[in-house]
């Protein structure tokens, strides 16, 4: 269990120095119709800007530019994202065998016979199921590779877009896209923190929504990364809170439809 909550905080460690590499690695300039990449992130943030500008002049609302291209965005990325889930699936459901396997050998990290015939009885299991080690770590891969720089690269397409500092175009409901909220109750913040629990705690399996962080390192892991995210979102634009937002209620969906799949197959 020590192990598993080292490497948990070793995940988070890892997210957050990707995080604040990222964000602190762009150029900050307004990008215009004669606007070149300057950097190598650029290549990412340039399309990303591109299509917020064509959904936003498509619709005359820089909200809906944003939701459209996170649409976009999401579906690109869908078939990863449901590889990443299907793994999880299968690692959750051979966890039981494993941790049979782990108490059969009690002093496997010490004893290397013991650590032999664990590695073999664990590779046998995998084999059948169709998994291998590195199925738990791809969630992860795929958060850190995909979804963290997708997230910093409509940080920046959001801050720079020039159609979204346009009041006429760049609000939605009321609230200016292209700047954080003011006040305490920033909604756009605190409603992508919310889908993002709800996203976060669906896709768990039964057996690991238990709340209890001792028994359950995940859900230590769970509350954090929307902790974490609330810290970044709280005085980022108010549109990167709506990309993230519209991304975790695609998740939501993905997820109860992925959910619902899984029990009639059984």
């Amino acid at each position: 269990m020590k192990s598993l909550k080292q490497k948990h905080k070793i995940q988070l460690a890892i997210v957050a120095v990707i995080m604040l590499v990222v964000l602190t690695g762009c150029s900050t300039a307004t990008i215009t119709d004669g606007s070149v990449p300057e950097g190598l992130f650029d290549y990412i943030v340039f399309p990303l800007s591109a299509m917020i500008t064509f959904f936003t002049n498509l619709t005359g609302n820089g909200g809906i530019g944003i939701i459209l291209s996170t649409i976009v965005v999401r579906l690109i990325v869908l078939p990863l994202d449901i590889w990443s889930q299907m793994s999880t699936m299968k690692m959750s459901k051979i966890q039981p065998e494993i941790k049979k396997i782990q108490d059969k050998y009690p002093n496997y990290k010490s004893d290397p016979v013991q650590s032999q015939k664990l590695n073999m009885e664990m590779q046998a299991v995998y084999q059948r199921s169709g998994t291998s080690m590195l199925g738990g770590c791809l969630p992860m891969i795929v958060l850190m590779f995909v979804q963290l720089p997708l997230l910093s690269a409509f940080f920046y397409a959001i801050q720079r877009t020039e159609i979204l500092q346009n009041p006429d175009f760049g609000t939605l409901f009321g609230v200016t896209l292209g700047v954080a909220q003011d006040g305490i109750f920033r909604w756009f913040a605190i409603a992508s923190i919310v889908t993002m629990l709800i996203s976060l705690f669906i896709g768990l399996p039964k057996e690991q929504r238990n709340l209890n962080f001792k028994e359950n390192p995940t859900a230590l892991t769970m509350m954090i990364m929307p902790i974490m995210m609330l810290a970044i979102l709280w005085n980022a634009s108010a549109g990167l809170s709506l990309y993230w937002t519209t991304g975790n209620i695609i998740t939501i969906i993905r997820t109860v439809i992925m959910n619902h799949i899984k029990s009639k197959s059984k």
